[in-house]
């Protein structure tokens, strides 16, 4: 995947969160099919991973989720 200019950024966070959200469910799709299910969500506790994992979760059941403790989380 090529990188994205930074014009192509600013219209990204500008597109409605409804449009952020169905791109997002695409992109999770075609991962797992591609990996046929065998995909983990990376999960930290902070509100990006958060996120990802409620919408994983909102697609599919079998999706696990790890979590390192790497020691620079928040206590």
């Amino acid at each position: 995947m090529a990188k994205h200019e930074a014009y192509e950024l600013k219209q990204m966070q500008s597109l409605p969160l409804d449009i952020k959200i169905r791109m997002t469910k695409e992109r999770i799709e075609q991962w797992y099919e591609h990996w046929d299910g065998m995909v983990y969500v990376s999960f930290s506790g902070g509100k990006d991973s958060t996120v990802l994992k409620h919408i994983v979760d909102s697609m599919y059941d079998d999706v696990p989720a790890v979590f390192v403790n790497t020691g620079l989380e928040y206590p």
